[in-house]
């Protein structure tokens, strides 16, 4: 069974419960367990060594990033220790729209370099350029099949990936991250030290171009004010899913038929 690690404050409790109520029977091969996040007085703790980027990073950015760290420090050993080289993250407000799915299926169909493999992205835009433009873009019948794109800016979110243990090691190292020392060293990444482009940017990263997920309806706890741009991507994925659902469109969906 693969380590899937879900992230969750200790205050977000309704979060906690939509986790425990449906993440167990998402995947036929995750085990499952909680991990949780770092809420600001465990901000203030840390000995966060920043780099010289001039955007200025959120007390909740921080916290974010820190809890990924963290998620992955323990994935790293949980995953040694049975003797696989991956393992999943998901955040509490992820909702899997097709299930149950397989992890050994979605890194089977996944190219062969892969390190770090993002499930979900937030951003309609590009949701609907990657389904459109690359998986179906054959026209009726005959789509593409490009299940997977490299990862760029415009894939917003850290919702959902699976990673290799071996890249979590250098990301672990890279910045010098201990949980049990409570420090990190951003100095080596030249932009915005948020989580998902500390995660992606250095590593061989691959976008799901076909939805498998969507998000809660809830306020996010970094950016409030981003709820309208998540339920665009939700109602896109939800779209870009029903079509595909239908025994008569132009396209199935590659895990769905994989099933089957």
């Amino acid at each position: 069974m693969t380590d899937l690690l879900w992230i969750n404050l200790d205050k977000d409790v309704a979060r906690k419960e939509h986790m425990n109520l449906s993440i167990n029977t998402a995947f036929t091969d995750a085990s499952c367990s909680r991990i949780r996040a770092c809420d600001p007085l465990d901000v203030a703790m840390y000995d966060i060594i920043d780099n010289d980027c001039p955007i200025p990073v959120s007390v909740g950015e921080h916290g974010c990033l820190l809890s990924h760290m963290k998620c992955i420090e323990m994935g790293i050993e949980s995953s040694k220790s049975k003797g696989n080289d991956h393992f999943m993250v998901t955040e509490d407000d992820i909702m899997f729209e097709i299930s149950p799915l397989s992890i050994k299926s979605i890194c089977d169909s996944a190219p062969d370099d892969w390190e770090i493999l993002q499930l979900y992205s937030n951003n309609a835009n590009a949701v609907l350029s990657m389904f459109f433009k690359d998986f179906g873009g054959g026209g009726p019948g005959k789509p593409n099949d490009v299940i997977w794109k490299k990862w760029d800016f415009s894939h917003w979110s850290t919702a959902a990936y699976i990673i290799k243990v071996s890249t979590a090691e250098d990301l672990v190292k890279r910045f010098k991250f201990s949980s049990t020392d409570m420090k990190i060293d951003l100095r080596c990444h030249s932009m915005k030290s948020v989580a998902d482009l500390v995660l992606y940017m250095f590593n061989t990263t691959y976008t799901l171009c076909v939805p498998i997920a969507t998000t809660l309806d809830v306020d996010s706890n970094i950016h409030p004010e981003h709820i309208d741009m998540h339920r665009s991507a939700t109602r896109s994925i939800r779209s870009i899913l029903f079509r595909l659902k239908k025994k008569d469109g132009p396209h199935s969906h590659p895990f769905l038929q994989s099933r089957q």
